[in-house]
């Protein structure tokens, strides 16, 4: 399988990856999506962090250890999940 990489996509047989691809779903209001994979399977969408420590996560839910103590942190799960729907638009 031949992969080429043009900038922020990779092009390979079955599979195209863009990453840090911005869309404007509607008039000023834009989503960023982290990995954009298409492929015969269908359409992905994947969130990363580059998250450092001890965490515990759940689809609503996710925690950070700081200290002797758990903090709540954003859910990647619920921003992943307004990216698809936004997406679908």
């Amino acid at each position: 399988m031949k992969i080429q990489q043009d900038g922020h996509c990779i092009y390979g047989f079955q599979v195209i990856v863009i990453n840090d691809l911005v869309l404007e779903v509607e008039p000023d209001k834009f989503i960023q999506i982290d990995h954009f994979v298409l492929n015969t399977n269908g359409i992905f969408v994947l969130e990363t962090k580059s998250w450092d420590g001890a965490f515990l996560g759940t689809k609503d839910k996710w925690r950070m250890k700081q200290g002797n103590k758990w903090v709540e942190v954003q859910s990647p799960t619920k921003q992943n999940e307004r990216h698809v729907k936004l997406f679908k638009k």
